[in-house]
């Protein structure tokens, strides 16, 4: 109850007002408030006059009017009828503050003038209204998550529920203070792409049936460790080698020639994930692929190994590993040595002398792998073909993989007065071919000479008149036989040989597209070599272009290097030369330009000098200021004009000298 009064007026009356919170509804958010009117007297007493009064309680107006009778002096008279009560509505939050204003005015006589209560404020009791909600710490996918609730009255219940994505589903009615809540595994459809996403609790707030407001809360939700994990059922391993393919089964591989393929079986993502990479290895060495149906690489190694692989899903979660075993078997390409003399009484019967092995392969006991022979012949002195033997060096039984030392005659007759090249391979079952190639030469003499007067020395002449077997001396010394050009004094041709490998002396013609071509243009390479020092000289055939050199020193080719041509523009030095008027000189030094003036005003615009088109063409107009022969700070402006080349200093002052220098960069 709070009381409030009027000042007192010229007769000794004051209004008096008594304001009584007397009810409340929780549920509806509102207050009763009751106001009673109360005419306070000193010295003057009244009846039968009409009194009228109002009370406005929180905009609520409401008027009285009757004919009260104050009968005695210094009393306080209870305004019989002049009672109202109002029904104030609270703040969201329970809260309110109300106002209240009251006035009385009699009829003249007597009676009360006028009393008048200003607005005053009086406060309410506080509604308990929603309760807040709170969580503590990250909700975890398959875990129970405690909701705590702060409720304003101990009858109040809740019910609550969650947003989370596009998903909206009730948690629980009827909660009191707190709740413990299972997160469900439905929310991990909303991330498919990450490990953790946001989302909202919501409180709804009952009293008894009706709802008296909502609060809410956000919330945490991350995947569980080690939960949610994508699938892989199972790998397909795929021979890479069609050749090793066609000779092995099961899970057994080849040494440096087989590539494993890696298939991924039955892959799946797990409550909205999508599968986003995948992982094989070959456990402990160094060998992966990121890709399905990827290759794993040639294995450098022999005996049992493991190939493990997962996938990933769009969370970045790892599946479950799968593995499988493979064994790698010992693979060498095959080798081939082998000798050539001639035999018989007149020379004319090749015999040849192999040691030759394969890789024996060998699965459950059983060799997969077979030897191959190839051998031909070509005569060298007639420049003929090459024709393989049809005799016995080419047959080797099935279950052999070395020969060591094997003699064979090879098919035919071969003159002793011709040369011959005798052309061996080995090969096995997985196409990787050996070669030897052994030149067989005539038979040596002394000289000789054939019947188109051919001369041989220390061998049967065969090309050009004069064939020589061995060095020749002139005086004491050896005769360079060394070609550096072509026989016709041209250039070699070595198209498409990286310049890095060309480190034989000669002259040698590129076509541009050689690797490490320094002008990647056409050109004469000229190399200089002494024993491990080499020198590389390239003259591209483009005008434009300049020679470029470089060494190999130390194991290493150092970078290429040029010189400058004789017109670069960074080579120009003009020296100092008239600029067309007294005292005014330029000088240009590479891209450089300097301009030195010594002139005295004459009230004008002065041209001060005229550069030279050929030297000075400007590509944007100019204005510098250039000072006068003085202590003073002033000075006069100098302008050039786009595409001109004179310098003209604008408004001079008549008898002042200007002397110094301008730098323009071209």
């Amino acid at each position: 109850m709070t009381e409030y009064f009027s000042r007192q007026d010229g007769q000794g009356y004051t209004l008096k007002a008594i304001v009584e919170q007397v009810g409340q509804n929780k549920a509806e958010n509102y207050s009763d408030v009751r106001v009673r009117l109360f005419l306070l007297n000193r010295w003057v007493t009244f009846s039968d006059y009409n009194v009228t009064a109002s009370v406005t309680i929180e905009g609520q107006r409401v008027s009285f009017k009757g004919r009260p009778a104050v009968l005695n002096y210094n009393s306080e008279t209870k305004l019989e009828g002049f009672e109202t009560t109002a029904r104030v509505y609270h703040n969201g939050d329970g809260n309110k503050t109300a106002t209240i204003s009251a006035d009385l005015t009699g009829s003249g006589g007597y009676s009360p003038s006028y009393l008048s209560i200003s607005e005053r404020k009086f406060e309410l009791t506080r509604i308990a209204r929603a309760s807040s909600v709170s969580v503590s710490g990250t909700a975890v996918v398959g875990r129970e998550f405690v909701i705590s609730i702060n409720r304003a009255a101990s009858s109040y219940t809740h019910k609550l529920r969650y947003v989370f994505g596009s998903e909206a589903k009730d948690i629980a009615t009827g909660v009191g203070t707190s709740h413990t809540w299972t997160v469900p595994s439905s929310l991990l459809a909303q991330i498919p792409n990450s490990n953790s996403g946001r989302g909202t609790i919501y409180c709804e707030t009952y009293s008894g049936s009706t709802s008296i407001g909502e609060t809410s809360v956000a919330f945490t939700v991350e995947v569980a460790e080690g939960g949610a994990r994508p699938t892989l059922a199972d790998i397909t391993l795929t021979e890479g080698n069609r050749f090793v393919a066609e000779k092995l089964t099961g899970a057994n591989y080849l040494q440096t020639i087989s590539d494993i393929a890696v298939s991924f079986e039955g892959v799946k993502g797990v409550d909205g994930s999508t599968i986003t990479g995948y992982y094989a290895e070959i456990v402990g060495r160094n060998q992966s692929t990121n890709q399905n149906g990827g290759r794993l690489g040639p294995m450098n190694f022999t005996g049992s190994a493991t190939i493990r692989a997962k996938v990933i899903d769009s969370r970045g979660r790892s599946s479950e590993y799968v593995e499988k075993t493979i064994n790698v078997i010992e693979y060498f390409t095959p080798v081939l040595t082998f000798t050539v003399q001639r035999v018989g009484k007149d020379g004319s019967t090749l015999l040849v002398t192999r040691t030759a092995k394969i890789a024996p392969v060998m699965v459950d006991g059983v060799q997969k792998n077979e030897m191959r022979f190839y051998f031909a012949t070509r005569d060298i002195t007639n420049d003929g073909p090459i024709k393989r033997d049809v005799g016995p060096i080419n047959v080797v039984p099935s279950d052999v993989n070395s020969l060591v030392n094997s003699s064979v005659s090879l098919f035919g007759n071969f003159p002793i007065t011709n040369s011959y090249e005798v052309i061996g391979q080995v090969s096995d079952m997985f196409k990787f071919p050996a070669e030897v190639v052994v030149t067989v030469p005539v038979e040596k003499v002394i000289f000789a000479y054939d019947k188109d007067s051919r001369f041989g020395i220390g061998k049967t002449p065969e090309r050009g008149m004069l064939d020589v077997a061995g060095d020749i001396y002139a005086n004491g010394k050896i005769i360079q036989q060394h070609a550096i050009t072509q026989g016709n004094g041209r250039a070699i041709y070595t198209y498409g040989k990286d310049f890095d490998e060309e480190k034989t002396t000669g002259v040698y013609f590129k076509n541009g597209k050689e690797p490490n071509n320094p002008a990647e243009q056409y050109g004469f390479l000229l190399v200089l070599n002494s024993n491990n020092e080499c020198f590389q000289l390239f003259f591209p055939t483009i005008a434009t272009a300049e020679p470029s050199k470089r060494i190999f020193y130390g194991g290493k080719w150092t970078p290429w290097s040029s010189n400058a041509r004789l017109d670069h523009v960074n080579l120009i030095n003009t020296g100092w030369q008239s600029a067309g008027y007294p005292k005014s000189f330029y000088k240009r030094c590479g891209d450089v330009l300097a301009i030195r003036f010594d002139f005295v005003g004459n009230g004008s615009s002065i041209e001060i000098a005229a550069i030279p088109s050929s030297v000075l063409r400007a590509v944007q107009e100019y204005m510098v200021t250039v000072p006068k022969w003085s202590v003073e700070a002033n000075g006069t402006n100098v302008q050039i004009n786009l595409n001109g080349n004179k310098l003209v200093a604008l408004n001079t002052q008549s008898g002042a000298r200007h002397s110094g220098q301008i730098v323009i960069m071209l």
